[in-house]
């Protein structure tokens, strides 16, 4: 298997992953009660739309030149470096309070997921 043929087979397969998040993102949306969540669930799904036509874009560019296009760019970040999407003043307010829905999700748990999704959203930069 040639170089290309193997960087093809790893964007389809990074394209599969983006629309298996997305679909979990707006199924997550769908069944939270939780306003501020259902937020954060639809931002996420939009940042997996996001990813997928990043690179869609990448794997078209292989078949139609043979490399990649350099001046495909991911957007920037929805929010600043010492903002989080998820641990809003809301959602740790919840939490001392023991709103049931989201104190049923452990802090460490909350943490690395937000740390992971910051993550993602900073590679396109």
């Amino acid at each position: 298997m040639g170089n290309n043929e193997r960087i093809l087979k790893g964007l389809k397969q990074a394209m599969q992953a983006e629309a298996d998040g997305h679909n979990f993102y707006k199924m997550a949306a769908n069944n939270t009660n939780d306003e501020e969540g259902k937020e954060v669930f639809l931002q996420l799904a939009q940042d997996e739309v996001e990813h997928f036509i990043f690179l869609k874009a990448q794997y078209d560019s292989i078949i139609e030149t043979g490399k990649v296009d350099m001046n495909v760019k991911l957007g920037k970040p929805s929010t600043e470096a010492n903002e989080s999407p998820i641990f809003s003043e809301g959602f740790k307010s919840r939490l001392n309070e023991a709103h049931l829905e989201m104190s049923a999700l452990s802090w460490r748990t909350a943490r690395a997921f937000g740390s992971a999704i910051l993550s993602e959203r900073g590679r396109g930069n």
